[in-house]
C-alpha cells in the first residue's frame, strides 16, 4: 500500500537515500529548517538506493547527462543558500 514518506536531504554535493523501489519523488521543501524530500512509496517493497545532487545557484553542473529529473528548489538561512535538487 502506498504511503507518503519523508527523507532528510543532506546538504552535500551528492548523496543517496534508501527508499522503497519504484517510489515516486514528489517534492523537496524545508520543514523546521531542514530540507526534506517527500515521496510516495510502499514500505513493503524492496529498498533501493537513489542518488541525488544539490547545486547552488551559480554553481557549475558538469554531469547534466546523468540527471533523471529536477526535484525542486529550496532555501535555507532566509535565502542565504538556494539549493536546486536533482535525481541522478
Amino acid at each position: 500500500m502506498n504511503q507518503i514518506l519523508k527523507y532528510e536531504v543532506k546538504i552535500t554535493d551528492r548523496f543517496k537515500i534508501s527508499m522503497p523501489s519504484g517510489s515516486v519523488v514528489l517534492c523537496v521543501q524545508v520543514q523546521r529548517n531542514i530540507p526534506q524530500i517527500w515521496v510516495m512509496g510502499d514500505l513493503n517493497d524492496t529498498p533501493e538506493e537513489r542518488s541525488f545532487v544539490i547545486r547552488g545557484t551559480g554553481q557549475s553542473f558538469d554531469y547534466l547527462s546523468n540527471v533523471e529529473r529536477y526535484v525542486g528548489t529550496f532555501q535555507l538561512d532566509g535565502g542565504a543558500f538556494v539549493g536546486h535538487l536533482f535525481e541522478i
